[in-house]
């Protein structure tokens, strides 16, 4: 497990809790080089690279790059399925130092994404609800931070369903086969409106 630079508070939290819960249809892992054939097939697809704000993978070299440089860590989650314990999708909770959303400390920044062949099944649903509980009631976070392009309406979807309240819009450059000035939309879920919610 690759703690890089945590506190030693939260690298103890992360030990004690490595992962978040098993849900009805999933199970949390993370992310190896042996996984690189499953994440390029998954990523190479342009709708989920693209809604999600990177570039859609065409090689397996960008799939492993994409795991050494960005999953290769103890925050960051391959998502499977019980039934067959195929990849399906990605969630994260970066702690502030690696977020790029300036958020405070005991604070994170949650990422999540799905395969296409995976899409409508639920399964970002099942894997928020887990990752929240953990995040707050097991990693003891004040406040986690989200964002999604403005034209991901699902994601935008899945905040709000999650009871995050949007904040604002900032201007964001994407480059894919050509730039892109499109906007990030901002949410954050604190500990606090959590807890009166699910106490």
């Amino acid at each position: 497990m690759v703690f890089n630079n945590l506190s030693p508070f939260l690298k103890l939290r992360i030990l004690n809790h490595p992962f978040p819960k098993d849900t009805k249809s999933l199970y949390f892992t993370h992310w190896n080089l042996n996984d690189k054939q499953e994440l390029f097939t998954l990523a190479q697809d342009e709708e989920v690279g693209t809604n999600s704000g990177w570039k859609p993978h065409t090689t397996i070299e960008d799939s492993k790059n994409a795991i050494e440089k960005a999953y290769l860590n103890s925050y960051s989650y391959a998502l499977r399925l019980k039934s067959n314990n195929n990849i399906v999708g990605h969630i994260s909770l970066l702690p502030d130092q690696y977020s790029l959303l300036k958020i405070g400390k005991n604070e994170a920044e949650i990422g999540f994404w799905i395969g296409k062949d995976y899409w409508n099944n639920g399964y970002i649903s099942e894997a928020l609800t887990s990752i929240l509980y953990y995040a707050f009631k097991k990693i003891h976070y004040k406040k986690i931070w989200g964002g999604c392009l403005d034209k991901n309406k699902v994601s935008e979807h899945l905040f709000i369903k999650n009871n995050f309240t949007y904040l604002k819009s900032i201007p964001i450059e994407l480059i894919f086969k050509n730039k892109i000035r499109t906007e990030e939309k901002i949410f954050v879920l604190t500990k606090s409106k959590y807890d009166e919610i699910y106490r």
